[in-house]
């Protein structure tokens, strides 16, 4: 029996545990990540499901078989044969004598062993009386019954001694048995940030603590159940670009510039100072600022065109009338005055229209 209940503890154990964990069937196991420059995600799914510890099952020693050991003795319970001998008594009744009641005229007698046997209700003792007087009347003659009983069971008996023991294999231990579970390790920028274990399934998302740098990750998942189903991954970023900012744009105001006599058109210029942005390092910075000088005309009014005419100088100048050398008469000094006069009234006349000319600029 010690035996039975032995194997039974064992086999159980075996059959909730460690059998279990042999017979975990395959599944399809599903590793899957996304990776954008925010954030990286980790779905896993269909993995094998993790096995608790096993602790370790202790060996249980057999035994030799040794006989029992048996002595004859006396049967207590035994009981010898015999022959019984029951003498029966004779039987007898009482008998009730009844008369006529002419009696003794009528001598009519009647023996009864029912002692009410002239009561009324009775229509066969009509005319009848009880004597009082009674016999013993025998019915059953005395005799002897003879029984032979049989021995009931055996003299002796075999009594056990020593009940010597039962032959028991021996039932071999089983060792400790570790957790089985699945395990992942994320890696971001050299820096672990998951390390666990998990069952039939897991997500999570990492996000970056800058999407707009790049970043290294890795992504390390090892089965339990085969190295088969292990799942290594490893990338670097493309970082986020943030929405470039507007130019900056700085333009003048449109100044005039002047504009020539004779001219129909009035000449403006401004400036056009345009700083793009470039995008360094994860994030944009000023770039080299491109100067344009710009330019455009006005349409002179009427009242500027009237004013802005040119001097005709040239018909303006009254005509010298300037005589032949040699019909001029000699005053002395006063013909090389006027000679320089006539030389200087062109450059005059020049020189008043550029006057002119800079008062309207």
């Amino acid at each position: 029996m010690k035996n039975m209940i032995a194997k039974g503890l064992v086999t159980l154990m075996l059959a909730s545990g460690l059998v279990a964990a042999a017979t975990i069937p395959a599944s399809a196991h599903t590793p899957s990540h996304t990776v954008d420059c925010t954030v990286l995600t980790v779905d896993l799914v269909k993995y094998a499901k993790k096995v608790p510890a096993q602790d370790a099952v202790p060996a249980i020693p057999g035994q030799d078989y040794i006989a029992p050991t048996f002595e004859t003795q006396a049967n207590p319970d035994y009981v010898e044969a015999r022959t019984e001998t029951i003498e029966h008594e004779a039987v007898f009744e009482t008998e009730y004598k009844f008369v006529h009641k002419f009696y003794p005229f009528i001598n009519k007698v009647k023996w009864s062993t029912n002692p009410n046997w002239n009561a009324d209700d009775n229509e066969n003792s009509l005319g009848w009386r009880s004597t009082d007087e009674t016999r013993e009347t025998e019915v059953e003659a005395a005799w002897t019954e003879i029984i032979e009983h049989e021995a009931i069971g055996d003299p002796t008996i075999e009594v056990m001694t020593d009940p010597g023991q039962e032959a028991i294999e021996t039932v071999p231990g089983v060792d400790a048995i570790p957790a089985k579970a699945n395990t992942i390790v994320v890696t971001i920028d050299g820096v672990i940030v998951e390390d666990t274990t998990f069952g039939k399934k897991f997500s999570a998302d990492y996000p970056f603590a800058n999407s707009y740098t790049a970043h290294d990750w890795s992504i390390v998942v090892t089965a339990w159940d085969d190295s088969k189903y292990d799942y290594n991954v490893s990338g670097t970023t493309t970082p986020c670009i943030p929405e470039q900012p507007a130019d900056e744009l700085v333009i003048t105001e449109w100044v005039e510039t002047g504009y020539e006599c004779d001219s129909t058109v009035s000449n403006w210029a401004r400036t056009v100072s345009t700083t793009p942005y470039i995008f360094i390092e994860g994030e944009w910075v000023e770039g080299e600022t491109e100067v344009v000088d710009e330019t455009q005309t006005r349409g002179l009014t009427k009242e500027e065109l009237e004013a802005n005419a040119c001097p005709k100088v040239a018909e303006e100048l009254p005509t010298v009338p300037v005589a032949k050398a040699d019909t001029l008469p000699y005053t002395g000094g006063g013909d090389i005055v006027g000679a320089w006069w006539l030389a200087l009234l062109p450059i005059g006349g020049a020189l008043m229209l550029a006057a002119r000319k800079f008062a309207r600029a």
